[in-house]
């Protein structure tokens, strides 16, 4: 299946891999002081705010993730407009 931008169901216009509330690997892409960047494969790539990571506080992402893992995200939002994907790690059940 594509993971891009343009696999969109033609009647309602939503991605038709991706969905808000649905949960997926992603491979952490880099990191920054504020969160993480995943990819999805295809040049798709999603956030997750460092709030989103773990219950505690962290004052860096690398404290519990590390680049090229493979992780379970949870989809918070998509903006199909902004092409922004908003996740979250310590969301998944």
């Amino acid at each position: 299946m594509d993971h891009n931008w343009d696999a969109s169901c033609i009647n309602c216009g939503n991605l038709t891999w991706l969905a808000v509330g649905q949960i997926v690997d992603a491979t952490v892409d880099r990191m920054c002081q504020f969160g993480v960047h995943v990819n999805f494969g295809d040049d798709v790539e999603g956030i997750i705010h460092i709030t989103e990571i773990d219950d505690r506080k962290l004052s860096h992402p690398s404290e519990l993730l590390a680049k090229g893992v493979q992780i379970p995200v949870k989809v918070l939002h998509i903006d199909q407009v902004n092409r922004k994907i908003g996740l979250s790690y310590r969301r998944v059940e």
